[in-house]
């Protein structure tokens, strides 16, 4: 029988200083062997409004980057079945949103306020 011991680690900070911007990051490890390994994560944009928001999320639970865009829409997810979960693309993924989290802001804002009818 195989054990496998799974540590997780959340996170959540401000971006840049903004008062209603997040980044929440949650990384899953696989301490059952001699090397840990990451075995998934998420890492999300959020937007506190009159609610929480999802801007973005990246994240690997079906074994490979998934990336939705809910700024475009709820359901718009990309998948990317060759990048599977590593350090170096939970990096990347934390990099991205941080340099373009306000222009990912401004999307969801567009589309929040056409819905909400703010124009």
């Amino acid at each position: 029988m195989i054990q496998v011991n799974i540590v997780i680690h959340r996170k959540q900070t401000r971006l840049d200083g903004s008062a209603h911007d997040f980044l929440f990051t949650t990384v899953y490890v696989d301490v059952s062997e001699r090397n840990p390994r990451l075995v998934d994560f998420s890492v999300s944009q959020f937007l506190f409004l009159d609610q929480k928001h999802a801007v973005i999320r990246f994240d690997c639970a079906h074994g490979y980057l998934n990336v939705h865009r809910f700024f475009e829409s709820k359901t718009n997810r990309t998948d990317y079945q060759d990048q599977v979960p590593s350090a170096e693309l939970y990096e990347q993924c934390k990099k991205d949103i941080h340099s373009n989290w306000t222009e990912y802001r401004e999307k969801y804002l567009k589309k929040w306020k056409t819905k909400h009818h703010f124009i």
